[in-house]
């Protein structure tokens, strides 16, 4: 990737335009947030609430010679998380940078609070911080060993046995009315499986096109439009069918 290349498409394209199908309006990391870190934030929320209501926890984090690390840390947050609301690109991970920011804050109020704090309050602080541990803790070991199967990357991956195709293009075909959308992980598993370049255009542009296939999904897959185009079956799956031109 050149930088030239960087500096088009993976940075002033994505924060003009919405490429790639990631689409999203302002409030979109915010429901990213409160879906995937709700608990936690829901306890720096009572933690914060706690300070304010109990000014007799000594809190040093706040006297005037640590200044510089609270905006250190709120501009860390802050200015990740107001760059790529108002990007037009959306990515769920494009907000990763802000997580450990906002851990160091919980780690430091719950600090103060377990060493100052009353019996009950550690108690409950304690418990709380274990159950949320527990439960997203639970909740990624799940996923590992547990994922769920995503019919449309295997298919891609079926592309990894077939001779002469390397570095084709991929069309993605889509019904008038519709629009083909590409996720970012068929875009990675096309690129890493077989070199492909993923393009947008349908049916119209990969015909036009001499090295390319044709993604089908089997809602709008039929034997019409094979004979019609004059095209063949490559690979197929529930998802749906990978179709070439035939060689006449």
């Amino acid at each position: 990737m050149t930088a030239l290349h960087f500096l088009t498409y993976d940075l002033l394209l994505r924060s003009t335009v919405p490429i790639e199908g990631h689409v999203g309006d302002e409030s979109y990391y915010a429901i990213i947030l409160c879906r995937f870190y709700f608990l936690w934030l829901a306890i720096l929320l009572g933690m914060i609430l706690f300070y304010n209501f109990y000014k007799n926890v000594s809190f040093d984090m706040f006297k005037s010679e640590h200044q510089s690390y609270i905006i250190g840390i709120f501009l860390w947050v802050i200015i990740p998380f107001m760059m790529f609301t108002f990007a037009k690109t959306k990515v769920i991970w494009y907000i990763f940078p802000i997580y450990p920011p906002l851990s160091i804050v919980i780690g430091v109020l719950a600090s103060k609070i377990l060493t100052n704090g009353k019996l009950i309050i550690r108690i409950l602080l304690l418990s709380a911080i274990l159950y949320v541990s527990y439960s997203y803790e639970s909740q990624i070991q799940t996923y590992l060993n547990n994922p769920i199967p995503n019919f449309q990357l295997s298919l891609i991956q079926k592309t990894q046995a077939l001779d002469g195709v390397r570095g084709y293009s991929l069309f993605m075909y889509h019904s008038p009315g519709h629009k083909a959308v590409w996720a970012q992980s068929a875009v990675l598993t096309a690129e890493l499986v077989n070199d492909f370049k993923v393009r947008s255009g349908g049916l119209h542009a990969f015909l036009k096109n001499d090295r390319a296939l044709l993604l089908v999904k089997k809602r709008w897959f039929n034997k019409q439009l094979l004979t019609s185009y004059h095209l063949s079956v490559m690979a197929s799956n529930s998802w749906g069918y990978i179709l070439c031109k035939k060689k006449i």
